[in-house]
């Protein structure tokens, strides 16, 4: 195991977790907000990466614990998660040097940082995306996914109000955009019954898993 740095101007690390074996391509593995690479949807999305033979990173800012982010304003906000999404992508555009493709997977918040790294020519031409519940920035997203030619799968559910925006539609005329929709369910995908929940996770895995061994082949 290689631990990627990423360190901010104070001293302070961005968390992360890898697993480095020099393989041919590298998944990177984007938290949200609370819901963290040790949570389902993210944890077998990093299994999915290794049994594919893919080297792995996982990156979580980790706001929810961090009491200074909590105590600024939006707008700080704002430029706090900028300063730290302009280390990640000056560091991933680094790794992706070494790689011959790249898997870009991100849960809510974890989808506007791919949003910024794939501004990066030297990260957009290699990499398919895993875009898991688009957060708040979906809607200003969407033209700029829509002006891409990667493959993208989006995984999220009609009833959470940050993905059934007005401008949804354009993303089902891409045909390089695979979208996986789910009537019901939360923000984390979950309906909160055990059993339909495992099922759903189940099937959103497969779908997942078949995504990215399709991109690799």
């Amino acid at each position: 195991m290689t631990k990627i740095a990423l360190v901010r101007e104070n001293g302070t690390e961005i968390a992360s977790e890898s697993i480095i074996h020099n393989q041919k391509y590298l998944g990177v593995v984007f938290s949200g907000l609370g819901y963290t690479y040790s949570k389902p949807l993210l944890y077998y999305s990093r299994n999915i990466l290794l049994e594919n033979g893919i080297d792995y990173v996982g990156i979580d800012y980790r706001y929810y614990e961090d009491d200074r982010f909590r105590q600024l304003n939006d707008a700080e906000k704002n430029e706090y998660f900028e300063a730290d999404t302009r280390i990640v992508v000056k560091r991933l555009k680094e790794l992706a040097s070494h790689y011959e493709k790249l898997v870009l997977i991100g849960k809510s918040m974890g989808t506007s940082i791919i949003r910024r790294c794939i501004r990066e020519k030297e990260i957009k031409d290699e990499a398919c995306l895993v875009l898991m519940t688009p957060g708040a920035e979906w809607s200003d997203f969407i033209p700029e996914l829509c002006a891409l030619d990667n493959p993208t799968l989006v995984i999220a559910s009609l009833e959470d109000t940050y993905y059934n925006v007005q401008n949804l539609k354009e993303i089902y005329e891409k045909k390089n955009v695979t979208v996986c929709e789910m009537k019901r369910g939360n923000h984390s995908l979950e309906v909160h019954d055990i059993e339909e929940d495992i099922e759903r996770l189940k099937d959103i895995l497969v779908k997942e898993r078949n995504f990215i061994r399709e991109f690799l082949a």
